[in-house]
């Protein structure tokens, strides 16, 4: 008799541990899916010589100090936020990485 209520002790541990396994798994994941779908990233590229800049691309042009300024004054305007600022030392200038 001991011996089965072991067993039904054991087991009722087991499925009460499934449970809070499976809750907590889904308040996990659906969080970090939510934010990881609002984030979209992209970047400040100076479009042609003339020195006029658009977000998008893959900031292969990088941008001089005024061009940094016009990026910096313009992302708020247009919805974006900064997330960060490359310095490009082999490239000569900055890539500003926007997120939305």
């Amino acid at each position: 008799m001991q011996n089965r209520d072991y067993i039904s002790k054991v087991l009722l541990l087991l499925l009460v541990v499934g449970v809070w396994g499976l809750l907590l798994s889904h308040f996990i994941t659906s969080y970090s899916s939510q934010a990881q779908a609002r984030r979209q990233y992209s970047v400040w590229v100076a479009d042609d010589s003339s020195g006029k800049l658009e977000i998008g691309g893959n900031g292969s042009l990088p941008l001089t100090a005024r061009g940094l300024v016009k990026a910096l004054d313009e992302t708020p305007r247009q919805g974006w936020k900064v997330h960060s600022v490359v310095y490009s030392s082999g490239g000569g200038g900055y890539v500003v990485i926007v997120e939305k």
